[in-house]
């Protein structure tokens, strides 16, 4: 599972970019969730329909097998948000839900869920703790150092695997990163 601290935090292209990778190494076939029932953008990223999906899914609407969509990205298919429902936490709090995820483990090689932030609704934690791992993406200049500790301890808390923190939107140019390494590939072209 991908989550933020914030919207905008690039956690959708952050699991768009994973899954499609995973998904050309062929190591098997790669599944991405939009679990984010809230702001949901996966499908317009994977140019899908955005319903029938997840939220389809878990109000019985739908049979799991109904709401997986294959991308024009080989080995790559996608279950996208469905319609907005009016409880996405308790849906993604339901059995159903914890069902399906392991009766995906068993046809899918990879699977990748796309949630909201993990601030200001509990959809997040929620799902953190049913799925085998989490990264968590903070962007350079927004993230302070108390609201990640803080988010790390949510996590921690539903016993969620952290897999790591990814520091999106950095300026490898600006000063004070790679400090020697970027002096040195300066000076590698220098000598070319």
């Amino acid at each position: 599972m991908v989550t933020s601290l914030q919207p905008a935090d690039g956690k959708t292209s952050l699991v768009t970019n994973l899954a499609i990778t995973l998904a050309q190494l062929g190591a098997g076939e790669v599944l991405a969730i939009d679990g984010d029932m809230r702001r949901p953008n996966l499908h317009e990223v994977l140019a899908v329909q955005q319903a029938p999906g997840l939220s389809t899914f878990l109000t019985g609407q739908a049979e799991l097998a109904d709401v997986i969509t294959a991308t024009s990205i080989p080995n790559l298919s996608v279950i996208p948000s469905g319609r907005i429902p009016l409880n996405p936490a308790e849906l993604l709090a339901s059995a159903r839900l914890r069902e399906a995820i392991e009766a995906l483990g068993q046809r899918f090689a990879y699977i990748v869920f796309d949630t909201g932030p993990i601030f200001g609704v509990s959809d997040a934690t929620i799902l953190a703790g049913q799925v085998e791992g989490v990264v968590l993406v903070l962007r350079h200049g927004r993230a302070s150092r108390d609201a990640a500790q803080r988010a790390i301890r949510n996590l921690a808390s539903v016993r969620a695997r952290l897999l790591g923190v990814i520091l999106n939107d950095v300026d490898v140019r600006g000063n004070g990163y790679y400090g020697y390494y970027g002096y040195y590939g300066y000076e590698a072209r220098k000598e070319q």
